[in-house]
């Protein structure tokens, strides 16, 4: 389940199903900085250099916020519901599966409707 709760602040709360892929089941909680919208796919670095990866909700829409990250100040959170992501290497298609993305600053995204740098 991944939903949006609205207590004096806003969090979203990922839970991810152990399953296909994905070893251990996932519930965290961030803080969001900005509201989720739609993605379709993020340039990131798997081990074979920076390429796009398409990415896809298996249960639900992905989604991406800026969430706060005590590391980094803030991230980009990617989660797409109850089964987690499917990324797909667009020049290998290699797949795989993630309970969710937590990118940086610099990671480049596609928005429906065109590029955007994170």
């Amino acid at each position: 389940m991944v939903y949006l709760s609205r207590i004096m602040s806003d969090f979203i709360e990922v839970e991810v199903d152990e399953g296909d892929g994905i070893h251990e089941g996932v519930q965290l909680r961030f803080k969001a900085v900005t509201p989720p919208k739609v993605v379709k796919r993020a340039r990131l670095d798997r081990g074979q250099g920076p390429c796009w990866w398409t990415i896809e909700g298996l249960s639900e829409e992905p989604r991406a916020a800026w969430v706060e990250d005590s590391s980094d100040g803030e991230a980009l959170l990617v989660f797409g519901g109850p089964q987690g992501l499917r990324i797909t290497n667009e020049s290998t298609g290699e797949m795989r599966r993630e309970p969710y993305l937590l990118l940086t600053r610099s990671t480049e995204i596609e928005l429906p409707g065109g590029c955007s740098r994170s």
